[in-house]
């Protein structure tokens, strides 16, 4: 083989390297202008979910808050329900302690009525009682009057004044 024939291959090889890597390099340039790109949105987008998140950050620490606020009002309101159980049981206590005072002073109410009403019986009979000597007394009165007037006309009759 000449020389010639070698210096045109490797100058058919050269140039087909040549295109090679010119083509190499222009797929380069093609995937770094694709990889800036991406870089730039990716940016973009990571600049995005920086705010989403730095929004959603914000919304939690809202939430915390308000939900710290409802816990404490939730406290509260449960406190002021114990405090309002308490003293309702107090006074149901207070109830029904007077309501035993009242239920034996309504017995010793009823005994007394009861006594009561037995002397008022007692008293009823003893009146009975007391009309019937009344009634006998009376008619006692009545044959003793009688019997005087009899008495007084026997003695005109047998004494005759004028």
């Amino acid at each position: 083989m000449g020389l010639e024939k070698r210096v045109e291959r490797l100058e058919s090889n050269f140039d087909s390297l040549d295109g090679a890597v010119r083509n190499l390099i222009k797929i380069t340039g093609e995937t770094h202008q694709i990889i800036q790109e991406n870089q730039r949105e990716n940016r973009i987008r990571f600049d995005q979910h920086d705010r989403d998140i730095a929004s959603l950050k914000g919304d939690v620490a809202d939430l915390k808050r308000g939900l710290s606020a409802l816990t404490a009002a939730t406290f509260a309101g449960f406190k002021r329900c114990d405090e309002q159980h308490a003293d309702v049981l107090a006074h149901i206590k207070r109830s029904d302690e007077q309501h035993a005072k009242t239920q034996a002073q309504l017995r010793r109410s009823d005994e007394q009525h009861a006594k009561t009403q037995e002397q008022i019986r007692q008293s009823n009979d003893q009146h009975a009682k007391t009309q019937a000597q009344l009634k006998r007394s009376d008619e006692q009165h009545a044959k003793t009057q009688e019997q005087l007037k009899q008495l007084e006309l026997l003695i005109r009759q047998l004494h005759p004044t004028n």
